[in-house]
């Protein structure tokens, strides 16, 4: 079983980790692992590092219901804004509205090549824009997966800290280093 030291020194390392994915998301992590890791809260065993694991559970299950409600709204959006942005698109892509465009055009430079640019910049933005409402949905899709895999790994450890605490009361306390076994007095 891992010990809050152990469940330290990995949270800490998620915390950098979490660092990198969003500026503030690996705070918490990191400085209960740095906590955890020395033993600050008067070795392994007490009720600091319970209200630490505790905390860290609920700020996790937070950031997990934040992120979640994130991409679920990005998926949401995507869909209506597609949907508006496509309704524009085909107004403006309209036959009897490219028949207007040609004709103005037709007036002005005397010749008919602006129903073929017309077709052309059509199907080149229905193109584009399908790709683009692709991406955003895998954005949103992306919103949901990355945190909650971040966050569940930040849960098990801190239940992992908790845990070892009950393990090393049940053997005797103390924290083990490099085979010696110190027992606060």
């Amino acid at each position: 079983m891992c010990s809050p030291t152990c469940a330290g020194v990995f949270l800490l390392l998620l915390g950098i980790l979490g660092g990198f994915i969003v500026p503030f998301f690996g705070l918490f992590p990191f400085i209960a692992g740095c906590i955890l890791a020395c033993g600050c809260c008067g070795g392994s065993k007490g009720g600091c590092v319970k209200c630490i694991s505790i905390t860290g559970i609920i700020f996790a299950v937070i950031g997990l219901i934040i992120f979640v409600a994130i991409g679920a709204w990005i998926g949401t959006m995507t869909q209506q804004f597609c949907d508006y942005t496509a309704m524009a698109v085909q107004a403006g892509c309209d036959p009897a509205m490219v028949a207007q465009m040609n004709e103005a055009m037709a007036q002005y430079t005397g010749d008919n090549v602006t129903s073929v640019a017309a077709d052309m910049g059509c199907d080149i933005v229905a193109d584009q824009l399908n790709e683009g409402c692709g991406w955003v949905a895998t954005l949103g899709a992306v919103m949901i997966a990355i945190p909650s895999i971040y966050e569940i790994l930040v849960v098990v450890l801190f239940t992992a800290a908790l845990c070892g605490i009950k393990n090393e009361e049940e053997s005797g306390g103390g924290v083990a280093m490099s085979g010696i076994v110190m027992n606060k007095q």
